[in-house]
């Protein structure tokens, strides 16, 4: 009843008229504007980045006669806020968050998405593009960024995909994600050599208003800015706001990194790109440029409040394109997502919640992790093909039979229980970490006598999970118990073993201490445990008889 409800609504031609949404986000970029007249502190940095490398200034001190904080883009921007910055600082905000309104709303509005995606996107981002443009955050424009290099590229426009993908990059890093679409591009070598081309020249063109030398040390300043505000988000509440932070926060542990995680991120992100025959389907595409925009913000410890434009954008494009109907379960978790997500930030959402809950945790990212992690199931177990999405053109082919051929053995290994196997290896994880954890801290037990329950139970777990829902062996349980047994002891051996001598050749030459060497080939033995592990359940631990 609710879906139809809000079908219904959707199709009202009031509600589907373009002219009322373009004046409704015109109007709130006047609105984050002349509201934000007398607290302008990021523009106002902004602004900085021009007078400060047409004066060959150092672009990342701190001036605080001028502004707060200090400056994270890189040189290139100098020139995309050029025409914002030579005006009135009122008449220069006032068009800033107008630009930026206009731009994700044009990249919405000539994207291949259909009509009925096009309004309900427009609709529901309406309010967090308020939260980013009263921040007059540069995330509004790279949320059309990512969004015009993946249209760009459907439309077998590359060069221009290209600059859109280099300016994002230069000017705020995020934009590299939008190279995730290469695998789409029907004309790689000139998408390859136009990433080239565009990066010379864009690298170049900040030297029109300086010097070649100062540009090139600014690079490099920019690099050590940013890698010293990686160190400083991990404690700040106001950065962070990102998957990562909301385990940290909510564990209290400091100490370890973030690898732990970003690693199985990753390999979560890249497991649809196996898929291969689902590549011709829009709407398979389309999901995966959902995957990219909620990815970069949940995987990045730079990510703040205004940042999340770019991920319900995300969630707007993964609701709307699949091609089957989303159940109740997906209606709920877009409400959880405009609720929480969305609304957490404002006045219309309980000051109490959002300070001791909310803020403190980075709840914001709740509910975009839980709809990120439901989009890589239904990617690895979904057909996407089941109902093509009316407006969006032809199906294209892919043309390179041999990359179809090449990694169709890959497929048959790596099927859906893949997917199974690791969402399970994550909830063994927790209950394992939270067993340890309770041990140590709740029972006063040693450090030996928690880390080995913590193995030990979540042993168990993983059996009874891989068993029952990962693999739905039937076979005996005793034999399968000592497989699983000698599986795990058998993995971890081959595992660590190579991990640590791969991982000194491979870094042989770069003279790391032996603490770092150590720990990245912990990282190393982790990945190839759980392939081999996975692997070695499948085929031998679970194997199902003939």
């Amino acid at each position: 009843m609710m879906r139809e409800k809000i079908g219904e609504l959707f199709r009202h031609p009031l509600l589907r008229d373009y002219r009322l949404l373009l004046g409704l986000w015109l109007l709130i970029a006047l609105l984050a504007a002349l509201t934000k007249l007398h607290a302008n502190n990021n523009f106002l940095i902004f602004r900085g980045v021009f007078w400060h490398m047409w004066q060959e200034l150092p672009l990342y001190a701190e001036y605080p006669a001028e502004y707060a904080d200090v400056c994270l883009y890189g040189p290139l921007f100098s020139l995309v806020v050029a025409p914002f910055a030579v005006v009135p600082v009122w008449m220069g905000m006032v068009m800033w968050c107008v630009a930026l309104s206009l731009m994700l709303y044009q990249s919405v509005r000539h994207s291949l998405l259909t009509d009925r995606q096009q309004v309900f996107v427009l609709w529901f981002c309406a309010h967090e593009l308020l939260t980013a443009l009263f921040m007059q955050q540069f995330n509004v424009a790279i949320a059309a960024i990512i969004l015009l290099s993946f249209f760009l590229i459907e439309k077998e426009r590359d060069c221009w995909a290209a600059f859109f993908i280099v300016v994002g990059t230069m000017v705020k890093l995020y934009g590299i994600v939008g190279l995730a679409f290469f695998f789409f591009s029907r004309h790689k070598g000139r998408f390859v050599l136009s990433l080239i081309g565009w990066s010379l020249i864009l690298f170049a063109l900040p030297m029109l208003i300086s010097s070649p030398e100062y540009v090139i040390g600014q690079y490099q300043e920019w690099f050590a800015a940013l890698t010293s505000k990686n160190d400083l988000n991990q404690s700040s509440i106001a950065q962070n706001i990102s998957l990562l932070g909301m385990v940290r926060r909510i564990s209290g542990c400091m100490a370890y990194s973030d690898l732990w995680l970003i690693v199985p991120g990753l390999v979560l992100f890249a497991l649809p790109y196996l898929r291969l025959k689902q590549y011709r389907h829009m709407a398979f595409r389309q999901t995966l440029l959902a995957s990219v925009l909620m990815f970069c913000v949940l995987l990045s410890t730079g990510s703040e409040s205004s940042g999340y434009i770019i991920a319900l954008v995300g969630v707007a494009v993964w609701y709307t394109a699949a091609p089957w109907q989303r159940s109740r379960w997906d209606v709920a978790l877009m409400v959880f997502a405009f609720v929480l997500t969305s609304l957490s930030p404002s006045d219309l959402f309980p000051a109490y919640l959002r300070k001791e809950w909310v803020q403190p945790y980075a709840l914001k990212a709740l509910p975009v992790a839980i709809i990120w992690l439901k989009l890589c199931w239904e990617m690895m177990t979904k057909d996407y093909g089941s109902r093509e999405l009316g407006e969006l053109g032809e199906l294209r082919e892919l043309r390179e039979p041999r990359e179809l051929r090449a990694l169709q053995s890959l497929r048959a290994l790596f099927d859906r229980t893949f997917i199974t196997f690791l969402l399970v290896g994550v909830v063994n994880t927790l209950f394992g970490t939270a067993i340890m954890f309770i041990l140590y801290n709740a029972f006063g037990c040693s450090y030996w006598v928690s880390s080995f329950c913590d193995y030990f139970f979540g042993s168990i777990l993983s059996y009874f999970l891989n068993k029952h829902f990962t693999f739905k062996f039937q076979g005996s349980t005793w034999q399968s118990i000592l497989r699983f047994a000698l599986n795990i002891v058998v993995c971890y051996l081959i595992a660590y073993s190579a991990a640590l001598p791969l991982t000194r050749y491979a870094l042989e030459s770069m003279h790391f201490s032996k603490t770092i060497v150590e720990n990245i080939a912990m990282l190393v033995g982790t990945v190839l445990f759980m392939v081999i592990n996975y692997l070695g359940q499948k085929f031998y631990a679970f194997k199902q008889s003939s």
